[in-house]
């Protein structure tokens, strides 16, 4: 299974950056590769409910996996797992961890083929692209704050 993580301080209380992370909705205004996202059933949220993902011109089901306040969010996205992770630093500074995993089909021949070949591209395309996403996040966490 591939893993990428990237690390990063954010300029906001874990509290807040937790809101930004857990809301799918919110997803395309930071996740680099998402458009639009919205939940299967606008009451159910949280821990075990799923959502639906625009990313590429593509379609996907998702799912909440974890939900920790203030803590941790994960989601499945297919084979595709992303994790944040957050520590407090200070009153208005957090820790994030975003792990990304499983962007190959490793049980399969072809899958295995393809990793060999390709898996430093992929690794740094997925970098690259938590990188942007965490920038984003930042920004996003950021205003938020400066509107409340």
């Amino acid at each position: 299974m591939q893993l990428t993580t990237y690390e990063a301080t954010l300029r906001a209380p874990a509290d807040r950056a937790f809101e930004v992370l857990a809301d799918v909705e919110r997803l395309p205004r930071w996740l680099e590769t998402a458009q639009r996202a919205r939940w299967a059933d606008p009451d159910r949220r949280g821990l075990g409910a799923s959502f639906r993902l625009h990313f590429g011109g593509e379609e996907a089901e998702g799912a909440v996996v974890r939900h920790d306040p203030g803590r941790a969010v994960g989601y499945t996205l297919g084979r595709v797992a992303l994790e944040a992770t957050l520590r407090p630093v200070t009153a208005e500074q957090t820790d994030l961890t975003l792990t990304l995993r499983g962007l190959e089909h490793a049980g399969t021949w072809l899958g295995r083929l393809v990793a060999r070949l390709f898996g430093g591209f992929v690794e740094r395309a997925a970098r690259a692209m938590l990188v942007a996403s965490v920038e984003r996040l930042g920004r996003l966490c950021e205003a938020e704050g400066a509107e409340g």
